[in-house]
């Protein structure tokens, strides 16, 4: 009878791990998965801005404050029912720990608030645009590929 050439079980399992390894070690250079997770991190907080936004007009429609200016029972203050884009508005009415204000650039003239990461404030952020008589308040996230 002849003999068959092979691999054994062991080589097999070493190619594999050694495989394995190389896989564990170099797919985080392929993938880079921090864009999608930063503008998951910006819808979250859109989405919290426009809650707190929705339930602050709730209370201002309970406490009869409507009109183009005024201060609810909590101390948020709104503008048309919603909150403003003041510390004591929309900052007051939604924890924003942890976000980083933006101040200057193309977001502040185009959005009444805006918020976005602390070492990158001016690529990916919400916007924040008050209310008027005839739009609701609204946050989206802007500039974020």
């Amino acid at each position: 009878m002849k003999r068959q050439g092979g691999f054994t079980l062991i080589e097999m399992i070493v190619v594999i791990v050694i495989l394995g390894i190389l896989a564990a070690t170099a797919a985080p250079k392929f993938f880079d998965f921090s864009d999608d997770a930063r503008a998951s991190a910006l819808a979250g907080l859109a989405a919290s801005l426009n809650s707190g936004s929705n339930i602050t007009y709730g209370v201002a429609s309970i406490e009869n404050e409507l009109g183009p200016t005024g201060n609810l029972s909590n101390g948020v203050s709104v503008i048309h029912g919603y909150p403003d884009a003041k510390a004591t508005g929309i900052e007051k009415a939604v924890n924003i720990n942890g976000w980083t204000k933006i101040t200057s650039g193309t977001a502040t003239t185009t959005y009444d608030a805006a918020w976005g990461f602390a070492n990158d404030a001016t690529d990916c952020l919400v916007g924040y645009s008050v209310a008027d008589a005839t739009n609701a308040a609204k946050a989206v996230v802007v500039d974020c590929p």
